[in-house]
């Protein structure tokens, strides 16, 4: 399955990339909605969507009060 902004783009690039062919497309209804869709349409199938921070990986942090905002530090602590 393929998303995006725009039915038509999502659908012409999933054929293009080979990710799913016309004939798939072309099957049933259930088929020519999920295939492809906007990522409007595919968060409201799924429930929307969660924020999962990575408790590895460095978060960047801003103060944006600060007059220094511009210039911000990585930190490893969330």
């Amino acid at each position: 399955m393929c998303t995006g902004d725009n039915i038509d783009t999502a659908t012409a690039i999933s054929l293009n990339a080979g990710i799913i062919t016309q004939e798939e497309i072309d099957k049933d209804e259930e088929s020519k909605i999920y295939s492809c869709m906007t990522g409007k349409d595919f968060r409201d199938a799924v429930g929307g969507l969660i924020q999962v921070q990575d408790p590895n990986k460095p978060v960047l942090k801003v103060d944006p009060e600060h007059p220094d905002a511009h210039k911000a530090n990585w930190t490893d602590k969330v």
